[in-house]
């Protein structure tokens, strides 16, 4: 490949976690820091008709427009739930992917709330959930990004395979 497309091709390497019921390390749930909150996604948070309004409700919008044609079908098909800090959303962790009753996880924390232990927060309430339901939670991330994989081995995610893939450029 690399003699094809010459120093523009970059490569990364990818790990693939599932966990089971019988992995899963509850123990290692973190407390959260006062004024936190773990907060389900339902219909009434994305259309902001709840009680309490959202002051960045676009950050998730467009987390869940990047994987979902409408919130509809992510409120039909799939699982969710954010971490709040002062009617601030700070944290999310969502089903990215679904393939029958495998969800893909995907998770994102605003930097100024990087380091608490949110993505950790956020990804125990969804595998609690998926577990609940009888869906495979899915985690999937760069194997470079140790913070990712940090976060699933501590959920008792085992790493199933890995894999390759590529990008080139074109200019």
């Amino acid at each position: 490949i690399k003699n094809v497309f010459g120093e523009k091709l970059k490569g990364y390497n990818q790990r693939v976690y599932e966990i089971q019921k019988d992995h899963y390390i509850q123990k290692n749930e973190p407390l959260l820091k006062q004024g936190y909150e773990t907060v389900k996604i339902t219909k009434s948070i994305l259309e902001n008709n709840g009680y309490i309004t959202y002051q960045n409700l676009g950050f998730l919008h467009t987390k869940l427009l990047q994987f979902w044609p409408s919130f509809e079908r992510f409120l039909l098909h799939g699982v969710g739930y954010m971490v709040v800090y002062e009617n601030e959303i700070v944290s999310v962790c969502f089903s990215g992917v679904v393939a029958g009753n495998v969800h893909g996880i995907d998770i994102e924390t605003l930097p100024h709330h990087q380091g608490k232990k949110l993505a950790q927060k956020g990804a125990h309430a969804f595998v609690q959930d998926c577990l609940e339901n009888q869906i495979t939670p899915y985690w999937d991330c760069m194997e470079i990004n140790e913070t990712s994989v940090s976060v699933a081995e501590k959920l008792g995610f085992r790493n199933k395979l890995n894999y390759s893939w590529y990008s080139v450029p074109f200019e």
